[in-house]
């Protein structure tokens, strides 16, 4: 059984993504310090060690990633204990329902030019 935010296969998905923006961000710093006149070469050493490091986790989180999918195939189902939310998702979308419908009227009054009023009005 997969556990959320630990080995399921959305964390290690997350997970990677991380790790693929890490290689990319190092290696494009590599780059950028190369163009330069006079590089530092600690700088590209480090970055180089970094994202060494990154490129070897990301090989083994897709291999996590393969496995979830192989007990996925073998078992056919994908088993995984859910996650426990500290909110109410109900209360939540009435909140975001509440946001939407005010900045509507935040739009209509600015689309119609008495936005100024408003403000002045509330505050």
């Amino acid at each position: 059984m997969r556990l959320p935010n630990i080995n399921s296969l959305s964390a290690l998905i997350d997970r990677l993504s991380i790790e693929n923006i890490r290689i990319a961000l190092m290696e494009e710093n590599k780059v950028q310090e190369h163009l330069k006149t006079n590089p530092n070469v600690n700088k590209i050493a480090e970055w180089d060690k970094i994202s060494r490091k990154a490129v070897e986790l990301r090989s083994r989180i897709k291999r996590e990633i393969d496995k979830c999918f192989e007990e996925a195939i073998e078992n056919r189902k994908y088993e995984y204990l859910g996650e426990v939310r500290a909110f109410d998702p109900v209360k939540v979308a009435d909140l975001v329902d509440l946001i939407d419908e005010r900045y509507q009227v935040i739009a209509t009054r600015g689309a119609k030019g008495d936005l100024l009023e408003l403000l002045n009005s509330v505050l």
